[in-house]
């Protein structure tokens, strides 16, 4: 009998990635042999130093731009050589992909060898590769209702977003107790994604007056990015409030644990952890993303009465602060905030698609596969490298 492979697309982003690893993790701990597909950013290879009992195949594609169309198009080809030859000493039963364009390859050429394919779709509005590969799966997982009208009716299931397992049953008193925070101060979060983001830390600079002049009793705590933190840390201490400053943080679910109000963008995938963790969002969508979704997702959250949306060409101090005190100190507003985060977290979410993708497979085998339960791949640090000398008998950890 064989064991069980999937191979798992998810890279380009932390919101490709983060989900992705979620499910890898569940498949693992449910027996089943993963290989992880990631691009070479550098926000894919930070992500996977912290797992290991997966293997890690660095793709060489690129995202579409129309100035680099030529680029894209021999990174796309180069991915697919990449994949074939790696899906012929090692045939997943199934590929998965979060969307982006790491995932073109791996779903082509899955298909082609004859694997299931799932997809899953985080935003409210699909990305173009998730509408293209459409057409090719077995089944698409969305993270919105919403979304299920842009997918067949007949392939779609919402699921949620899944989310990795340290943001799930979070001990909120033992987050603050780490960071040394007082149990009953009111905490705020910025975070404009693990690298911080330029707007949201200009808008606070801007704000700083105002900030202490109404949330002196408030702690901060602020990812500025590697390039704002001076500044950023700098006003804070200049403005005489209490505030914790990190130009990058990786352990965002003991950050949202601590929170009393989170200053976020809109990618979905940190949306659904902070609603499994239960921290009302001021979402400052990027105004630049791919068809606004993150202008949808925000839009999702205001009308589920689950947080409130400042668009960045409309922000000021006084919406800023004046919505940041609404989320942490209105006690009607703040219920209703956490009844609907409560309503939107699907801490389930990597349960069932792993769930659904493990019986597919199972049914198209004939139960002529093994199932070897492991450890979760998020126990213990080993970084997962190897050269591209592999052979049938010695699976790479890291293929580049």
């Amino acid at each position: 009998m064989k064991k069980a492979h999937i191979a798992i697309s998810c890279g380009g982003t932390g919101g490709h990635i983060f989900p992705g690893l979620a499910i890898a993790d569940r498949l693992v701990q449910s027996g089943c042999e993963v290989t992880i597909l990631i691009s070479g950013k550098q926000v894919d290879k930070r992500a996977c130093e912290s797992i290991s009992g997966v293997s890690i195949v660095e793709l060489p594609a690129v995202g579409l731009k129309r100035s680099e169309l030529r680029r894209f198009l021999s990174s796309t080809f180069q991915s697919i050589r990449k994949c074939r030859d790696y899906f012929k000493l090692h045939k997943p039963d199934a590929v998965f992909s979060t969307g982006g364009f790491v995932g073109v390859a791996p779903i082509l050429i899955g298909r082609l060898m004859g694997a299931s394919i799932f997809l899953h779709e985080s935003n409210t509005i699909p990305g173009r590769a998730n509408k293209l590969l459409s057409r090719f799966a077995n089944s698409v997982f969305v993270g919105f209702k919403f979304t299920t009208r842009f997918f067949p009716q007949k392939k779609v299931r919402f699921t949620g977003t899944p989310v990795r397992p340290d943001f799930l049953n979070i001990n909120k008193e033992l987050c603050r107790r780490s960071l040394r925070v007082d149990d009953k101060r009111p905490v705020l979060l910025i975070v404009g994604g693990s690298q911080g983001a330029h707007p949201i830390n200009e808008l606070f600079l801007k704000s700083m007056p105002l900030l202490k002049e109404r949330m002196s009793n408030w702690k901060f705590i602020h990812v500025t990015g590697k390039d704002d933190y001076d500044t950023i840390n700098s006003a804070y201490k200049e403005a005489g409030l209490d505030a914790l400053v990190h130009s990058f943080y990786d352990k965002m679910s003991l950050l949202l644990g601590s929170a009393t109000v989170v200053v976020c963008r809109g990618g979905a995938s940190f949306l659904a952890e902070l609603c499994a963790v239960g921290v009302p969002p001021l979402i400052i969508p990027f105004p630049y993303a791919a068809d606004n979704h993150q202008f949808y997702n925000g839009l999702a959250f205001v009308k589920a009465g689950a947080g409130r949306m400042l668009e960045q060409h409309k922000a000021t101090s006084e919406l800023l602060v004046g919505m940041i005190l609404q989320l942490g100190e209105e006690a009607d507003l703040r219920r209703e905030n956490l009844k609907a985060l409560r309503e939107f977290n699907s801490n389930k979410s990597a349960e069932i698609i792993s769930d659904i993708i493990i019986q597919r497979i199972k049914e198209k085998s004939c139960n002529a596969l093994f199932f070897e339960p492991s450890k979760s791949i998020f126990v213990g640090n080993k970084k997962n490298y190897e050269s591209d000398n592999y052979s049938a008998k010695e699976k790479p950890m890291l293929v580049k």
